[in-house]
């Protein structure tokens, strides 16, 4: 489908070329040497010109950018007494602000027609995109037609004589194939504009702006809007504001589809900047019109092709996805608005290749920027298939490791689960066991010492005028202070069967075995002095130290609850605090 596409928009773009050869060979008999007037061309009356300063031109030739009026001549010669009817016909008439034909017959003036974008449709001869001026001669002899042409554009002349035959049927086959490449840009465009709504990719919508663009450029250019929409008047700034669009959308296309912001942010920034002017442009236009801003076109168009052509190598350079496919579309771009431009200055002759060169260069890279879309959506399904394909093995391979990963797995969440439970049963500004486990623990150890005969040593220590020690040193130091404690209990209580805990605040617990109750009194005497010994300093403490007071309770019946236990020895604690703090209380009952 999309080559039967490109074949059509390739025949249709060529096809205006061929039937404008036909054309001429059906009335070749009747077309005559065109002549340019070399003198003064500022007067208005064929009769003031002088006929020594005219000088023929090919049949078609190109006189560049001018503001000057030129005058023209060509000649028909009847040779019968029937009365013959033909056509004058100046083919780009629509580009030119005012056309006048003048028919001289043996020294007499014998009709005057105008036309041109500025004269009113009623008063034309012809519905027709050119300028045209009906030439009937009555008998033998040779009728003058003095043509005078105005125009800020470039002034293009192809002037003819042409039957009615050959007229009409220029006219139809014009027509037609334009119609045929309408339809197919068309269809091209709103393609791309329905994969825009299924893939929701901005380059999509851009390219169907920019075909959109490129077809109001080539209907303005080739007059088409004339012929088929009636649009008289000057057309022509549409035309100019259709060329700053294309240039826009497709910078903006190129910008998507080469992802320059990623791979070429120099460049990125210097299209931004190309953009900005190409939307002045086209301000401009609105604003001042067409024939204020017409020498800004060239410039501009030249301004992005650079922009453009040094993008295309950067990204081949850069090998970016897609490179090459640009390059093409865009060079063959460059070359015909190369070859159109030199035309149109009248640096190069004027056939019908180099007048309708960016026509067929606009159809071109209508059709490779479509291609390359298509590409980019084969080369995405790729990408996708294989990317599942890799899944798949991907797949297989997990599948043939499952069974040792399961086992590994299990063992570390088995390694993760203890560090939890450890997590679960310790504090977490000191590192020593809490309550919880203080709780899980007290019974089991009671048990253990009361079958081996001991006594477990219930051991309460509480930090003295700790709260004072905070609002003096702050929180953070105090965190420290609990750190300090913490580590001289550990030191103090080495044995395995020894535990210590924090159980809230400055609260501490150890659980220690004794063989009788004067050890244990011991252990608790032995905690004060490390503690004491460590010299930490409290200003508002017992002798400008950090110190402790300590309740000792030794259990040696297994009935003994740990509410009962905690109870105890917090009467202890609350003795020692009472006898002046920086002392151990021991039960004896």
């Amino acid at each position: 489908m999309q080559l039967y596409i490109i074949f059509i928009l390739i025949f249709t773009a060529v096809f205006p070329a061929f039937a404008d050869v036909t054309a001429n060979g059906i009335s070749d008999k009747d077309d005559r040497t065109v002549y340019l007037y070399t003198g003064d061309a500022s007067v208005t009356d064929p009769f003031q010109l002088d006929a020594a300063k005219f000088k023929p031109m090919p049949d078609r030739f190109s006189l560049g950018y001018t503001r000057e009026p030129h005058w023209f001549k060509i000649s028909f010669k009847s040779e019968t007494d029937t009365p013959l009817k033909r056509f004058v016909s100046l083919e780009d008439g629509f580009m030119f602000d005012r056309v006048d034909f003048y028919q001289i017959r043996d020294g007499k003036l014998i009709k005057v027609t105008n036309d041109g974008v500025y004269v009113p449709a009623k008063v034309k001869e012809e519905y027709y995109h050119g300028a045209v001026s009906l030439l009937t001669a009555e008998g033998k002899g040779v009728t003058d037609i003095y043509v005078r042409a105005e125009t800020k554009t470039p002034c293009l002349i192809n002037l003819r004589i042409v039957d009615e035959t050959a007229f009409n049927h220029y006219n139809k086959l014009r027509m037609f194939f334009l119609s045929l490449l309408t339809g197919s840009m068309l269809a091209i465009a709103f393609y791309n504009l329905f994969i825009f709504f299924s893939l929701r990719s901005k380059e999509y919508v851009y390219y169907f702006i920019y075909v959109i663009s490129a077809l109001i450029f080539m209907q303005a250019q080739t007059g088409f809007v004339v012929d088929m929409y009636g649009m008289y008047g000057d057309t022509r700034t549409n035309l100019f504001i259709s060329v700053y669009l294309m240039s826009v959308f497709l910078l903006l296309f190129t910008q998507q589809v080469l992802e320059t912001k990623k791979h070429l942010p120099l460049l990125h920034k210097i299209f931004n900047a190309v953009i900005v002017i190409d939307v002045l442009g086209i301000l401009a236009a609105l604003v001042l019109g067409m024939k204020e801003t017409l020498f800004l076109q060239t410039p501009f168009v030249m301004l992005t092709s650079v922009v453009m052509a040094v993008l295309s190598v950067a990204a081949i350079i850069k090998r970016i996805h897609s490179a090459w496919y640009y390059f093409i579309a865009v060079g063959i771009s460059i070359v015909t608005i190369f070859i159109s431009s030199m035309m149109l200055m009248g640096r190069i002759e004027y056939t019908i290749f180099t007048r309708n060169a960016y026509f067929f260069g606009c159809v071109a890279e209508a059709v490779l920027l479509s291609w390359l879309l298509s590409y980019r959506i084969n080369s995405l399904r790729s990408q996708t298939i294989a990317a599942q394909q890799e899944l798949i093995d991907m797949k297989d391979r997990a599948n043939k490791q499952l069974e040792s990963l399961v086992y590994e797995r299990t063992k570390e969440l088995e390694v993760k689960n203890a560090e939890l439970e450890n997590l679960a049963v310790m504090d977490e500004l000191t590192g020593l066991y809490n309550r919880r486990f203080l709780l899980a623990t007290y019974d089991k150890k009671l048990k253990t010492c009361a079958d081996e005969g001991k006594y477990l040593v219930f051991i309460l220590l509480d930090v003295d005028f700790f709260k004072k020690y905070n609002d003096l040193y702050g929180h953070h130091k105090g965190d420290d202070a609990l750190k300090k404690v913490s580590g001289i209990l550990i030191h103090s209580f080495r044995r395995t069967s020894d535990h210590v805990f924090r159980i809230g605040g400055e609260e501490f617990v150890v659980l220690c075995t004794a063989d009788t109750q004067e050890e244990a009194a011991e252990l608790g005497e032995t905690l004060r002095r490390n503690i004491e010994a460590a010299d930490i300093e409290h200003k508002e403490g017992v002798d400008g130290k950090l110190t402790c007071s300590v309740g000792v309770y030794a259990v040696n019946d297994a009935e003994v609850n740990f509410s009962t236990a905690y109870r105890i020895a917090d009467q202890e604690l609350y003795e020692s605090k009472n006898g002046g703090r920086n002392m151990v209380s021991v039960f004896k009952g």
